[in-house]
């Protein structure tokens, strides 16, 4: 996985790099309990700046959109795509604003990422890791094509890992 960021589209999202003028957007998504009800819970305000670096720095090669809406050009979300913490392969994950959810954003930006990592970046096969009792993202990635592979006990909580295309 090569980390060049590129401004990706859909029908109805723009996604682009992340900029100093979304850390205000960053800092209210993960501040949100729903959002990051399965993220390990609300970042707290003296860790907002720190996240915000971490997500900018592109750490491990990773890459971060900013998910925007064409008609409104409103942030709505963020897609990541970054290392696995065990073993390299390309992880998609993904947080979007909570009033936002049951619009189809996070299923069309996800799946504008999985199509770049799996044919402009030529990843073999790209994974993510949701926590089990997180329904909603577990039926968004089987809509991406993704298949349930293990599951294990990470952060305290029941892990499912999905992968896409072939093994590496």
């Amino acid at each position: 996985m090569t980390a060049v960021q590129q401004r990706l589209e859909t029908e109805r999202l723009v996604l682009r790099s992340l900029a100093r003028t979304d850390a205000i957007f960053v800092a209210d998504l993960i501040s949100d309990e729903d959002v990051r009800r399965y993220l390990g819970g609300p970042v707290s305000p003296e860790q907002h700046e720190a996240t915000f670096a971490r997500y900018s720095s592109g750490e491990n090669g990773g890459m971060v959109w900013v998910v925007e809406t064409k008609n409104l050009q409103t942030s709505v979300g963020l897609v990541f795509l970054s290392p696995h913490r065990d073993n390299g392969e390309a992880e998609l994950s993904y947080q979007f604003r909570a009033q936002d959810w049951k619009r189809g954003y996070a299923t069309e930006a996800a799946a504008r990422v999985l199509s770049h990592a799996l044919g402009d970046l030529e990843c073999v096969r790209v994974i993510a890791e949701t926590q089990t009792a997180n329904l909603p993202s577990r039926r968004l990635l089987t809509r991406l094509g993704m298949t349930e592979i293990s599951r294990h006990v990470r952060f305290g909580s029941e892990q499912s890992l999905y992968a896409t295309g072939n093994p590496a």
